[in-house]
């Protein structure tokens, strides 16, 4: 087990690496275990979002290899009522483009598991942002996220997605960068477009996580 995280506690350093975030409380526990990420759109910061940390030497949290098969469980709840701007959930971040190459976001009322690459780290696939998936979900309700992952750059890279126990998806294809640094995962709440007015200024968003688990 990499991670193991049931929320008994607000995340916090040096278990993680907080992000900047906006407002005095964008976090906070659930009843009977579980975490609450409150996202109040402003011009300043886009984002409510932790990284795991194991080493707490590390500034950036954990970097987890690529070519071997991560697993990533979670229960994620919707609480907000449905916006047309979107949020990510959850990254799995390089530092080397800015940009993460796998993230979950909510659209509406649909997740969805978008990648992103860059021709000379994927050439000759195209376009170069894609959804890969999508769900369908209901507010207020729990949904039970596994993703088994392994990293790569070619053909060979593969995603599988259960949702509630249930197999719904295998993804194969590029699903990383080609660099040396490893994949950084996030949570919480980001929202693109809230420093540019794009996103409202003082829409709400609130996700509850009942757990994070890598392995």
């Amino acid at each position: 087990m990499i991670w193991d995280d049931r929320f008994t506690t607000i995340p916090a350093a040096p278990r993680y690496v907080v992000e900047k975030t906006y407002g005095s409380r964008p976090f906070s526990l659930l009843e009977g275990g579980g975490l609450r990420v409150k996202y109040v759109a402003n011009r300043n910061c886009p984002r409510a979002e932790v990284q795991p940390r194991t080493d707490p030497d590390n500034k950036v949290g954990i970097r987890l290899p690529k070519g071997q098969v991560l697993n990533f469980s979670t229960a994620i709840r919707v609480n907000s009522e449905v916006q047309k701007n979107k949020s990510v959930l959850m990254q799995w971040y390089q530092v080397m483009k800015g940009n993460p190459p796998l993230s979950l976001e909510l659209l509406g009322s649909e997740l969805k598991l978008v990648r992103l690459w860059f021709e000379e780290d994927w050439p000759g696939y195209n376009p170069n942002r894609e959804t890969i998936w999508r769900h369908s979900i209901a507010r207020r309700v729990w949904y039970d996220l596994d993703f088994g992952i392994q990293f790569g750059t070619n053909a060979e890279a593969r995603i599988s997605i259960d949702v509630d126990g249930y197999t719904e998806d295998f993804i194969s294809g590029p699903n990383c960068y080609g660099d040396d640094v490893g994949i950084l995962p996030k949570f919480g709440i980001y929202r693109a477009g809230a420093k540019d007015g794009s996103v409202p200024i003082g829409q709400v968003t609130t996700v509850d996580f009942a757990h994070m688990r890598i392995w």
